[in-house]
């Protein structure tokens, strides 16, 4: 659903950062935040769409305007650990640049939990974005499960 190079120009400020790290992250990330959110019926519909290169005029509006940003700060998110420690054979170690300082963890808990944010609320962007355009387009995104209001307890049936 999304390149390398867009999860940098639509999440990362700073063009320095090696891509290889979001690489390894895209897919798992995708399928964990947007498959779950979009529902397995609409992702699959997508994913054919996109791999088939045939995306709806629809379909490519909300992959452009709305998943990918929602996905790129998702893959941010999941990606910082990595981003910030080294893992190596003799440990785990922070990435220090000779040019800055590190972040304290503080900081980076804050950055970490702002890239979370941003996602979520590109994910209820989606939400809304759809239901508005159901108003005039009742047949549009049939497939689309919507954000499921039910968080937590007992469902009794």
């Amino acid at each position: 659903m999304i390149t390398t190079s867009e999860v940098k120009s639509l999440a990362i400020v700073d063009a320095n950062i090696d891509t290889a790290y979001f690489d390894q992250y895209i897919l798992m990330t995708q399928r964990k935040y947007v498959k779950s959110f979009l529902g397995v019926d609409f992702y699959d519909e997508l994913t054919t769409q996109i791999a088939a290169s045939s995306l709806t005029a629809d379909n490519t509006t909300l992959l452009d305007d709305y998943i990918k940003p929602a996905l790129a700060h998702y893959i941010v998110y999941v990606a910082l650990p990595q981003l910030r420690n080294q893992v190596s054979k003799g440990g785990v170690f922070l990435n220090l640049s000779d040019t800055a300082d590190a972040a304290s963890d503080l900081g980076y808990g804050q950055i970490r939990d702002d890239y979370l944010s941003k996602a979520e609320t590109f994910i209820d962007e989606i939400d809304n974005y759809i239901k508005e355009y159901r108003k005039t387009n009742t047949n549009a995104y049939p497939l689309y499960c919507g954000k499921q209001s039910q968080n937590g307890g007992i469902i009794l049936y």
